[in-house]
């Protein structure tokens, strides 16, 4: 049977495996180059999935190079000065307030490594491996931390029509209902933010697998 050396696959086998890591990373790459679109972005949570959870990445990495996720760190919570100080006495109802003060939470801190940090709340950055990363925080709410594994898994679900049940579960629906093609924010403009970071980590895979002709 012929291999490919650098793989141990067939040669039908490693070009299929080419063929479907870089057709994600298109996708992913649409996802933060196009204009904010709710179907894009959950195109990207199902590539995402694919690269991230079903071994896309390992599957493509016959050289197992290093690969570095760079991101900033999510404040803690008790970090953080409370959203809408000002109209906190003005609020009708507790429910509202504690909306607002989750919701705030995940649409004002950017965790993009190439973004200024914040001035009054630092956020360092750190280069995480793929397990780091997928248990990296991205956003508060419901009195819990979410992290990078579980937006990628939910809106993937959402994405194939899967029923969606759990912890956090019920709360992420809530919120990413907010999120339109009009404007994309809370939990869904971090999975964007999870398509750029990733797009980037993944960059230097994708040219070893379709090095530029020289």
């Amino acid at each position: 049977m012929t291999t490919n050396p650098r793989a141990r696959h067939t040669i039908d086998q490693w070009r299929t495996i080419r063929e479907a890591f870089a057709d994600r990373m298109e996708t992913l790459l649409e996802a933060f180059l196009r204009e904010p679109s709710r179907r894009h972005l959950l195109d990207a949570a199902a590539a995402l999935r694919f690269l991230l959870i079903e071994n896309g990445v390992s599957n493509a990495n016959a050289f197992r190079m290093k690969i570095v996720f760079r991101a900033r760190m999510l404040p803690r919570v008790e970090t953080v000065a409370p959203p809408f100080a000002v109209m906190r006495e003005h609020l009708s109802t507790k429910d509202r307030q504690t909306y607002l003060d989750q919701w705030t939470y995940w649409s004002q801190h950017v965790l993009d490594a190439n973004m200024p940090d914040d001035p009054v709340v630092p956020q360092p950055i750190r280069e995480l491996t793929l397990p780091q990363w997928m248990q990296h925080e991205v956003g508060h709410g419901n009195g819990r931390y979410y992290r990078v594994g579980e937006l990628i898994k939910f809106f993937a679900n959402k994405h194939g029509g899967v029923h969606v049940s759990g912890d956090g579960d019920g709360y992420l629906e809530m919120i990413s209902h907010a999120a339109t093609d009009i404007e994309i924010a809370g939990p869904m403009q971090q999975l964007r933010w999870i398509a750029s970071t990733t797009y980037v980590a993944l960059t230097p895979l994708l040219i070893e697998l379709f090095p530029p002709e020289q």
